[in-house]
């Protein structure tokens, strides 16, 4: 099994939010084998995670400090480059490549 490449913190109040039978299923739509071990390790980061969430959600912000002051912290939308003016070094960099398409292996089959 490959470690996270973060840490879940654990909340003093996890509940299971998430079943078993949900993670195996969350694992199976993700093509994902998952031993019974790393099923249980999911299965509780996966509550923290959602416990955290709900604690979040919990947050009374009408009584916030902060208020509701709006900032748009984006960007605005904008074209910084000319259309296909990287299509070149790109299709070059492609191992297969069909006219100006990259070639990659069918995923899916007509019988899924």
């Amino acid at each position: 099994m490959v470690e996270s490449a973060f840490t879940v913190k654990k909340y003093a109040t996890i509940s299971n939010m998430i079943s078993t039978e949900e993670v195996k299923n969350l694992a199976e739509l993700a093509r994902l084998e998952l031993s019974s071990g790393e099923v249980e390790k999911f299965k509780d980061d996966i509550s923290s995670v959602l416990n955290y969430v709900e604690s979040i959600n919990s947050i009374n912000i009408e009584t916030s400090e902060r208020g509701a002051e709006e900032v748009n912290i984006f960007r605005e939308d904008a074209i910084t480059n000319e259309p296909f003016s990287y299509t070149d070094s790109l299709l070059s960099a492609a191992p297969k490549k069909e006219g100006a398409y990259i070639k990659v292996p069918k995923i899916l089959s007509q019988d899924e």
